[in-house]
């Protein structure tokens, strides 16, 4: 009960919000600047830490993760309690587990799912929460017998079709593993006032591929830069294992942000980005 009152409470704290499936969600102001503001993340992030008495990873660690994943939101299925429902783990027989999905359309169809096998017996609602407040406490270092289960991230489906072609057979990795598309060559900059360079890692390729056509990027088959996978967890546990250090830094880029970063490319084309908001890409 502690446990699932505190991944509510995390929830709360994050200013989630909840919608009735099928009015999709609402408009929810983001808690932060897409750039710069990122203290006020890691504050967060550190107190979370704190408050839960999480173990395996150091404050400054926490904090990096909390910029690594950046804006990203995730949605999960709670009960009336707040916490994420769980149901039995299809890849694990005999455990529970509780999914925080990346696709709004993916939770409000699990919702009608468990609205129709658990008529009358819970009140679940549909929750959007910022991914860097409950991956650390929960989901990286959670206690699968404090929480009652596994609590994961769900990826993509599509994505991991994608990811599967161009891992070429080899081994996806353990259920929850989420790929991100890549290519080092690709950078974001602040503009006013700078900030430091930083590599875009995109929940979905297509999002990536069009990032580097706007920066003026050949195709990858006529020579261009190379789009490279790499899963959230492995860049995760990277940045344990250097303390905190990511160098050069790697930001989680969703569809969310990444239309954002479009639209001010579009305001900047013609001279209306608003002050301290245009991102610079570049293709090195």
């Amino acid at each position: 009960v502690a446990a699932a009152a505190s991944v509510a409470a995390a929830a709360a704290a994050a200013g989630s919000a909840a919608w009735a499936v099928g009015a999709g969600p609402p408009e929810v102001p983001r808690r932060w600047p897409l750039v710069g503001g990122l203290l006020q993340v890691v504050g967060l992030q550190q107190a979370a830490v704190a408050a839960e008495g999480t173990s395996g990873t150091s404050p400054k660690a926490a904090a990096a993760i909390a910029e690594f994943l950046n804006t990203a939101s995730v949605y999960a299925v709670t009960d009336e309690s707040g916490a994420p429902v769980l149901e039995p783990d299809p890849d694990r027989p005999g455990k529970l587990v509780g999914k925080f999905y990346m696709e709004p359309e993916v939770a409000e169809q699990v919702f009608e799912r468990l609205k129709k096998e658990r008529a009358g017996a819970q009140a679940l609602e549909v929750r959007r929460v910022p991914m860097a407040e409950v991956y650390v406490p929960f989901v990286a270092d959670g206690k699968e017998e404090e929480l009652g289960g596994q609590l994961r991230i769900e990826p993509v489906e599509r994505e991991m079709r994608h990811s599967r072609q161009m891992l070429d057979g080899n081994p996806f990795g353990p259920p929850g593993s989420v790929p991100l598309f890549l290519c080092t060559d690709l950078t974001l900059q602040g503009q006013n006032p700078p900030t430091e360079p930083f590599t875009p890692a995109f929940v979905f390729e297509k999002d990536l591929r069009s990032a580097l056509k706007r920066a003026g990027a050949k195709p990858e088959n006529k020579g261009g830069p190379k789009v490279q996978l790499a899963m959230l967890q492995t860049i995760v546990d990277q940045i344990k294992a250097n303390g905190g250090n990511l160098s050069p830094p790697i930001r989680v880029v969703d569809h969310e942000y990444a239309e954002t970063i479009a639209d001010m490319r579009k305001q900047a084309a013609v001279g209306a980005a608003a002050p301290g908001a245009a991102l610079a890409p570049s293709v090195e």
